[in-house]
């Protein structure tokens, strides 16, 4: 597939995995989980080392897609060509679905209780206030249909469940535990861990917009495709940067008018859920 839609070669890594989870403790708790996993990692190249990479991720073999991710690899690598130096800026930027859920696994640290505890979350003190736009809502679905996290209860024996971490950019509610929940004087979430409280599978509510739409409405920016190296030098603030990869393009009124490389992109977390004005 990748071949087919002009890469001319390629590379990557097949996961498979199957698993069996049980938990006894002494507050009478026995449960018993097992669960399947598929997941393939393509980057394809084209001239000029242009590249592009995707991904095929699911828990059941009738949701797995390693044709398409291929393809999107192969599409990415030859439209890819021809890089120049990208300029320094301040730019508009479109995020593809790999570099959002990147951002999104980075900021799931700052929703848990025990960060906010310890200090180490942009979150602190916010429960109730605006941190995102008006589209942003953000929840965790323990019990998500070929949820990558899915699983019948937590690391506790809690059975899991669907919670509200950001409505309509307001913060509902911080992840826990049975000790954070204690804490807080608020009720557990079923997100145990085995040493504090995360994300089951974190879902960032889909918009309606696609690629099109949102390049039209970009004057000048930049469409980012893949990231690498992602690191805060404020965790409290969440400051941070991080490497794009791969395929990354220019846009200029509306159009994506040539293949760049060698930017950093530099935000902080909460500007970057205020400023999101559009999602696929």
């Amino acid at each position: 597939a990748a071949l087919k839609e002009g890469a001319a070669r390629s590379t990557g890594v097949l996961y498979t995995g199957a698993w069996e989870t049980e938990v006894f403790s002494s507050n009478d708790v026995v449960a018993k989980d097992d669960g399947t996993s598929i997941n393939i990692s393509i980057r394809s190249f084209g001239k000029d080392n242009s590249s592009g990479h995707s991904v095929s991720v699911s828990r059941m073999l009738n949701g797995f897609d390693p044709k398409k991710a291929g393809a999107e690899a192969g599409a990415l690598a030859k439209q890819g060509v021809n890089q120049e130096q990208g300029e320094a800026g301040k730019y508009d930027v479109i995020l593809s679905p790999m570099v959002m859920a990147n951002i999104l696994y980075y900021m799931s640290y700052g929703f848990s209780a025990f960060e906010v505890d310890s200090g180490m979350s942009f979150l602190i003190d916010k429960i109730g206030k605006k941190v995102g736009n008006d589209n942003v809502t953000i929840f965790d679905d323990g019990r998500m249909p070929n949820g990558f996290g899915s699983s019948t209860f937590d690391d506790e024996g809690r059975p899991t469940q669907k919670t509200d971490i950001i409505k309509d950019g307001v913060l509902k509610t911080y992840l826990h535990n049975t000790s954070t929940a204690k804490k807080f004087g608020v009720k557990p979430t079923a997100n145990a861990g085995l040493v504090y409280p995360h994300p089951n599978n974190l879902v960032l509510e889909r918009g309606d917009s696609n690629l099109d739409e949102m390049s039209s409405q970009v004057k000048d920016g930049v469409y980012i495709t893949n990231v690498w190296y992602t690191r805060f030098s404020n965790y409290r603030t969440g400051d941070f940067s991080t490497i794009p990869r791969d395929a990354m393009f220019e846009i200029k009124d509306g159009k994506i008018v040539k293949s760049v490389k060698g930017l950093r992109l530099s935000d902080n977390l909460q500007h970057v859920l205020e400023s999101i004005q559009n999602i696929s």
